[in-house]
């Protein structure tokens, strides 16, 4: 709650659209002035509902970072032209990338952020990512037909929804990093 004010009292306020993605039911731990930033996600694990292999609670970031883009592309498309995952613990200077965007058509496939190329597939990564509506529009049926694996990581392949299903039909063109 601390960090979400922070954002919300900082670099928040110059967003033209701020949405907080938190696990259904989980909007009660929040006061009321926050409920309005709020997007409840029914994830199948939950925060907290298992341990990584370090021991700590794990956060299931990719069902979130999916269900989280599969909302947009369902629910709030046309709110935005550019669409990006912040970190909680991240500040970002606003007008810097609204001043940087202006260099782009958020028409065209574009993602900016940080690719993991050393992983197989690449993979997107970091604490801040940013997606042009028209890839949020053309990666939102992608996101609705991917399997849905969960359970103990040696029963999938990491990344082979991603590989299969989002590289393969969508040609995003990465554009910079921010």
């Amino acid at each position: 709650q601390k960090k979400l004010a922070t954002i919300v009292d900082t670099w928040g306020m110059k967003c033209d659209v701020l949405r907080f993605f938190v696990d259904r039911g989980d909007s009660v731990l929040f006061e009321k002035k926050f409920h309005k930033y709020l997007v409840e996600l029914d994830m199948v694990r939950h925060s907290g509902d298992g341990h990584g292999l370090d021991g700590n609670p794990t956060k299931h970031i990719w069902e979130r970072v999916w269900r989280m883009h599969l909302w947009v592309y369902e629910n709030a498309l046309d709110d935005a032209e550019w669409f990006t995952k912040i970190d909680c613990d991240t500040y970002v200077l606003v007008d810097n990338v609204k001043n940087y965007l202006k260099n782009y058509s958020w028409n065209n496939t574009l993602y900016m952020g940080h690719v993991l190329y050393h992983q197989k597939p690449a993979l997107v990564s970091g604490p801040f990512s940013l997606f042009s509506r028209e890839t949020i529009k053309q990666l939102g049926p992608v996101l609705k037909g991917m399997p849905h694996e969960f359970g103990e990581r040696s029963k999938f392949r990491h990344g082979r929804c991603v590989d299969r299903d989002v590289s393969v039909r969508l040609n995003i063109h990465i554009a910079g990093r921010i």
